[in-house]
């Protein structure tokens, strides 16, 4: 069984060239490269079935590649005969484009991006999906020539909070939050460019393997991360929202009202976690980490997922920076908002008064 990380080295075409091209393309002499089972395994994890079927010597790689066959064939993947062998070739064939994802870090709401672009025959397809809450909160696909796939890739590689990721890791989260979801559509159309037996190897791999370096992260690594706000209850969110006016209202002086507001978000915290989809917090969490550890930032990476443990290890909301901060930012901000909607709405009750 060769070994995942170097699969998708060759299935993401970031291994040795001529294994490469073999797998993709089926050019070269596989009794030649560095690993011939190596390729012919990642042949099969791309679906390439004329690259197998080209195989007819020696003869283990014979049978090796056989047994390749039959594995997408219980799979039902469709391998059809042969082609004849030709003598030669006329033109140049298109540049192959590689498939692509990428990731991005969290959002002020705890919302996350993932963009992955694939490329076979049949064309050009991204898709975009905003993770939120443990889930895919909404989806985009489209079809693209070249240049317009191109212009996606400058783009994205423009942005400061997108990362590149191994396009099998954005694969193996695609399918981890996409399946079984409400985009259904979009997700059935992008799988019509990625070989089965490509989805089967994602859902295996180690999502951290072939990670970059790490940079310097100075002497806080905190990636403040705020918790998705649509894991936590939303009546107790809302309660707390409510409580605010009466905490304020109820205090004597400076320190007792502050020291009112603290236990409020401290329970509104609690019972916002405790009533929500701690699950989904953990995935949420964990996929933080995956982007903050592409990032080149592990110790921020570890710290949030460290959050994602205690949220199943049952610690109260209050305790985890992500829930505690969330909580307290949509509890300020939402007075703050329904004050200034006071405000207004006093002008324009005096101005209506004096017309």
């Amino acid at each position: 069984m060769p070994d995942p990380t170097a699969l998708a080295a060759v299935v993401e075409r970031r291994a040795d060239p001529a294994t490469v091209a073999w797998a993709h393309e089926g050019q070269g002499n596989l009794a030649a490269l560095p690993d011939p089972q190596l390729a012919i395994a990642a042949a099969a994890a791309l679906g390439n079935t004329r690259a197998l079927q080209s195989v007819t010597a020696p003869k283990e790689l014979r049978k090796a590649a056989a047994a390749a066959l039959h594995k997408l064939k219980s799979k039902g993947v469709k391998v059809e005969d042969a082609p004849a062998p030709r003598a030669f070739n006329l033109g140049k064939a298109d540049e192959a484009l590689p498939s692509r994802a990428f990731l991005s870090l969290p959002d002020m709401e705890g919302d996350m991006e993932l963009l992955m672009t694939t490329s076979d025959e049949g064309g050009n397809c991204a898709l975009g999906i905003i993770l939120g809450a443990g889930r895919a909160k909404e989806t985009r696909h489209a079809h693209l020539g070249r240049g317009e796939l191109r212009d996606i890739w400058r783009q994205a590689t423009s942005r400061g909070d997108l990362v590149e990721i191994p396009y099998i890791t954005g694969l193996h989260y695609a399918e981890r939050f996409m399946a079984g979801g409400d985009h259904k559509h979009d997700w059935t159309h992008f799988l019509e460019h990625v070989p089965a037996a490509l989805l089967q190897t994602a859902r295996a791999l180690d999502p951290l393997a072939n990670v970059p370096p790490a940079v310097d992260e100075g002497e806080d690594p905190n990636p403040r991360w705020l918790a998705p706000l649509g894991v936590l209850d939303n009546a107790a969110l809302n309660h707390g929202i409510e409580a605010m006016s009466a905490v304020v209202n109820a205090a004597e002086d400076d320190a007792s009202r502050d020291a009112g507001l603290e236990a409020l978000y401290t329970e509104t915290a609690t019972n916002a976690l405790d009533a929500g989809d701690r699950n989904a917090l953990a995935r949420a969490a964990d996929l933080t980490a995956v982007a903050l550890t592409f990032h080149g930032r592990p110790r921020g990476a570890a710290l949030v997922r460290a959050q994602g443990e205690a949220a199943l290890a049952g610690a109260p909301g209050s305790a985890i920076e992500g829930v505690a901060m969330g909580v307290r930012l949509l509890l300020v901000s939402q007075a703050q908002q329904r004050i200034q909607d006071r405000v207004q709405q006093i002008i324009a009750e005096q101005t209506a008064a004096k017309e």
